[in-house]
């Protein structure tokens, strides 16, 4: 079948790849201080061409029950590869000995914590970020800012991208609570009820019953009222209390604040 014979191609591509792969970080020179992550490097990659070498076994038998699976572990396969040849490899390709610097901030600040501890330092040349995989995070820092002190400590900034990661459970139920306590504190004074926040509710249909289409009659004495005594106030608390006694008259305003 056509479709076995994509897959048999396509998986001794990937192949081809991964050996070439191991093949030029085994024996490429490196920093002492990058020798754990080449060792989990190539204990990922092997464990692709395993899943590989799998794939054609299984295709050889001539079972066309298998296709399924295979395509399936064929698609898998194929993206790792490429995330291991267009990212990970990088930090292994082209390291060099002003590399240190950066891999010692980050082998302290791993060793510092629990949980990464164990994971090994690694960074590639990039604006500043992180990939914050559990097991295998991966770091990025601009070139120059790579052989001085000045900017490492942008990494305790990512570092804190990875600690969340590590304890993600219960930190999104802490930052939910917060999250809901600080929108109850912003409330607005007013809200809108027209259309449009029906429509950004996703609500359809008629106009709900507390809304209210104003017009020219019902909105003039509204305008005069905060022309007149709301905006001249130069205190935001005085705005705010004056705003509040407009709401008595059951007109949506929108929320006004001082510019000074």
């Amino acid at each position: 079948m056509k479709i076995r014979e994509t897959l048999q191609r396509r998986n001794h591509d990937v192949k081809q790849d991964l050996d070439q792969i191991v093949a030029l970080v085994s024996r490429t020179q490196i920093p002492v201080e990058l020798e754990p992550y080449r060792i989990a490097f190539l204990a990922r990659t092997r464990l692709l061409l395993n899943s590989c070498r799998e794939n054609l076994a299984l295709l050889s038998t001539g079972e066309d029950s298998l296709l399924a699976d295979v395509l399936s572990e064929t698609s898998t396969l194929v993206q790792y590869t490429r995330l291991l040849k267009f990212r990970y490899l990088r930090g292994l390709y082209r390291a060099m000995d002003w590399d240190r610097v950066c891999l010692r901030t980050i082998t302290w600040l791993h060793k510092e914590h629990e949980q990464t501890k164990d994971y090994p330092a690694v960074f590639a040349d990039d604006d500043v970020s992180i990939v914050p995989s559990k097991g295998l995070p991966f770091y990025f820092f601009p070139c120059l800012e790579q052989r001085g002190l000045r900017f490492q400590p942008l990494f305790f900034h990512e570092f804190g991208h990875l600690l969340y990661k590590c304890h993600e459970s219960e930190l999104d139920s802490l930052v939910g609570d917060f999250q809901q306590f600080v929108e109850s504190e912003l409330l607005p004074v007013s809200q809108r009820n027209d259309q449009y926040r029906l429509w950004r509710r996703g609500t359809s249909g008629s106009r709900s019953s507390s809304a209210m289409l104003l017009d020219s009659k019902s909105v003039a004495p509204v305008f005069s009222m905060l022309s007149q005594n709301i905006l001249p106030s130069s205190n935001p608390q005085t705005i705010r209390d004056k705003l509040r006694t407009c709401m008595a008259v059951h007109i949506p305003f929108p929320r006004f604040e001082s510019s000074c």
